[in-house]
């Protein structure tokens, strides 16, 4: 109904985009990253900390005009470290201002290639902002709010065209 652009598909930007800006290059370690883990929604048995948690809070639609809506993703990024720390309120104010950079643009993946000048396929990306950005640090574990608005449109079935109609249509005589 509303294009390919899924909730699932948010969230895996947004862990791509965790991936990407807390990944630390080290000549010994290649592509270590801060955090251990990523989890997105379902949060596995035995968690691996630190680590950070996407969850979807709500999605709304509000209709603009015709077949037009714009649909708004509110999540969470709940981010854990491993162990309680004296320094814990410290390093998480400073990963809740990190991460109002990161994530104030994302890069969503959506159904469609291109092809280079050596006929390769590439994946088309859409750049969002993220709005509405806050967190907040409860329980040793940063809350970061953020919501990304898409312009969706909804598929409209279109109406079989009428055929050719003939009708027989006689001239009445006026009466005298």
């Amino acid at each position: 109904m509303f294009g390919e652009v899924k909730g699932e598909k948010i969230k895996s930007a947004i862990s791509n985009k965790l991936y990407q800006t807390f990944k630390i290059e080290d000549v010994n370690n290649p592509s270590t990253f801060i955090c251990d883990a990523i989890y997105k929604d379902k949060t596995p048995q035995v968690v691996v900390r630190p680590a950070f948690f996407i969850h979807i809070l709500d999605v709304q639609l509000e209709k603009r005009m015709f077949n037009q809506f714009d649909k708004a993703y509110n999540l969470v990024v709940r981010y854990e470290l491993a162990e309680y720390d004296i320094q814990n309120y410290h390093k998480l104010n400073e990963m809740g201002e990190q991460l109002l950079t990161a994530l104030k643009q994302i890069e969503l993946e959506i159904p469609a290639f291109y092809l280079d000048e050596h006929q390769k396929k590439h994946k088309v990306t859409l750049p969002i902002r993220g709005t509405r950005m806050e967190y907040t640090i409860q329980d040793n574990i940063l809350h970061f709010f953020v919501t990304y608005k898409l312009r969706v449109f909804e598929d409209i079935e279109k109406e079989p065209e009428m055929k050719e109609v003939k009708t027989n249509v006689t001239k009445k005589e006026d009466e005298k």
